[in-house]
């Protein structure tokens, strides 16, 4: 999406993490938001262009199909088990808490 006709500013008061690093795979990752403030402004000198998005997007696909592949490359090679399987799991069990948000 072209958000650059878009200006956008937020700002947390408090952010707080909670990491279970002995059961990362099994208990989830908490990150509560106390006080969320947000502001979004929209461009109205900025023309939509269906045709750049889908081509932007198809770009974004094939990057990430690249990068895929040249991981399934690296693993054969070296035999390693590590995988965009692990990376998933770990962000599967993210949880995130937003107690107040103003959206303007």
């Amino acid at each position: 999406m072209n958000t650059s006709g878009n200006n956008y500013t937020s700002c947390p008061s408090k952010l707080t993490l909670k990491i279970p690093w002995k059961n990362l795979y099994t208990e989830p990752v908490i990150a509560t938001i106390d006080g969320l403030y947000a502001l979004a402004v929209p461009n109205v000198g900025i023309k939509y262009n269906e045709e750049k998005e889908k081509k932007e997007a198809q770009e974004n696909k094939q990057k990430k199909l690249q990068a895929l592949e040249e991981v399934k490359k690296l693993e054969a090679e070296k035999g390693s088990v590590v995988s965009f399987k692990d990376f998933h799991i770990s962000f599967k069990n993210f949880q995130v808490s937003i107690k107040t948000c103003s959206l303007c």
